[in-house]
């Protein structure tokens, strides 16, 4: 007898809907992401023959390593860049995301060009989990990573077109 007369009422109604709310807002709730920050670094950029060590690489990946003083080395191995190439790197930390644009430029006269080590270390990234972005939008490169800035942590980053 109280079961007919439960969902016949009103109020049985109006709790079910705001039960169903809540459920679907839990489900589709955005994530925090925190707020933006934008750093800037300079680019050093070396001829392979100036580098000791390095294996000649095709640039189409970036070398990830995480060091004992918290910073993280990005380095992209022969890289083919003009004679006079200078460049910067664009970092944008949103949260647990890290965005790196390598910016390079040189002057419209020289056309040469030379195998080079492009490298970066990042002095901005707490010791956590990103979720890393590279892109060296002059060559159309683009690559993605899960990173964790802890001492030992390496990786490669397959770059693509």
């Amino acid at each position: 007898m109280i079961t007919p007369n439960l969902f016949s009422s009103v109020e049985f109604y109006v709790i079910a809907v705001t039960v169903a709310i809540l459920i679907l807002g839990f489900i589709f709730k955005p994530s925090t992401r925190g707020r933006a920050h934008s750093y800037t670094y300079a680019a050093d950029i070396m001829p392979i023959d100036q580098c000791s060590g390095d294996d000649i690489r095709d640039g189409l990946s970036v070398q990830v390593e995480a060091s004992e003083d918290g910073t993280v080395l990005l380095c992209r191995h022969g890289a083919t860049l003009p004679d006079d190439a200078q460049g910067y790197f664009a970092i944008e930390v949103v949260g647990d995301r890290v965005a790196v644009t390598e910016k390079i430029s040189s002057s419209a006269a020289n056309r040469l060009s030379t195998s080079c080590n492009v490298a970066v270390r990042l002095s901005c990234l707490k010791p956590i989990k990103y979720h890393l972005r590279y892109e060296a939008p002059g060559s159309g490169l683009w690559g993605v990573a899960t990173i964790v800035n802890t001492v030992g942590f390496s990786t490669e980053i397959k770059l693509q077109y």
